[in-house]
């Protein structure tokens, strides 16, 4: 009661900067509305400035056009919205790590064990960071310590934390839950992705490995969250998706795919 009174006295008095301090963590959905909307009128329709300070990625992305990111009050990055959440996801992530020599410390359980997660370019060789055109693999090794039947999903996120992508493997070929089982022994899943694909930044992978007919989310073997990193770079490559598009093509779109397109006359 105290934010939302404390709100509606700050929106409407006339003053040049309105700064708001987290003020869409509270409230319900209606209240949170009737922000957005105020922002919007004081910065497009009053021309005044608006400040927002918090920590929720999606609502810097949805009201700002510019971001500051500080860091025990410096100045650790300034510019296009996308880019600066970027910077602040990847200072909040700690070292990862892809491979476990010891089984019984590694992700998993009494049925399956992850041994290795990896990104190979093209070439054949390990790689973290990739261009834009680059197609790359991403590779799960695991034990299969048990019979039982394995499925593996993927989900794939941005630079801001929103999911752009989910994947399985290729266990949905077959039977929902009514397939052999995989004898004990090491396995290795793959998955390809094309080049001219996935928009710059940074991306992160999530990983679960679970026994059908069982959904992921319901006692998986593994649910690796953050599993791995990978960084994209726009090369600004003209034979690529981008051709001769000269201006920054930012890094919200979560895809940035070379999808076939033709333009012609139907008329005169």
């Amino acid at each position: 009661m105290y934010v939302r009174l404390g709100f509606a006295v700050a929106a409407h008095l006339d003053s040049e900067i309105l700064i708001v301090d987290e003020v869409l963590a509270v409230g319900d959905f209606d209240f949170q509305k009737k922000c957005f909307g105020k922002m919007e009128d004081v910065s497009t329709k009053e021309g005044k400035t608006v400040l927002v300070v918090s920590h929720d990625l999606r609502t810097i992305q949805k009201l700002c056009q510019k971001c500051i990111l500080l860091e025990k009050g410096a100045l650790r990055a300034m510019g296009e919205v996308g880019r600066t959440a970027a910077t602040y996801i990847m200072s909040q992530q700690k070292m990862q790590r892809t491979r476990w020599e010891n089984l019984e410390t590694a992700p998993g359980d009494n049925f399956v064990r992850l041994s290795s997660l990896r990104c190979v370019a093209e070439h054949g060789g390990e790689q973290s960071h990739f261009s834009v055109r680059e197609p790359f693999t991403f590779e799960i090794e695991f034990y299969v310590l048990k019979p039982t039947q394995v499925a593996v999903s993927v989900q794939l996120l941005n630079g801001v934390g929103s999911y752009i992508m989910a994947t399985m493997n290729d266990y949905v070929e077959g039977s929902w839950g009514d397939q052999p089982d995989y004898v004990p022994g090491k396995y290795r899943a793959s998955c390809s992705i094309p080049g001219d694909f996935l928009n710059e930044g940074q991306l992160t992978f999530n990983l679960q490995i679970y026994s059908p007919p069982a959904a992921p989310n319901v006692n998986p073997h593994i649910n690796l969250i953050d599993g791995m990193t990978v960084s994209i770079k726009d090369d600004a490559d003209p034979e690529g998706v981008r051709g001769s598009y000269p201006f920054d093509w930012g890094i919200e779109p979560a895809v940035r795919a070379r999808l076939r397109w033709r333009t012609e006359a139907i008329a005169p």
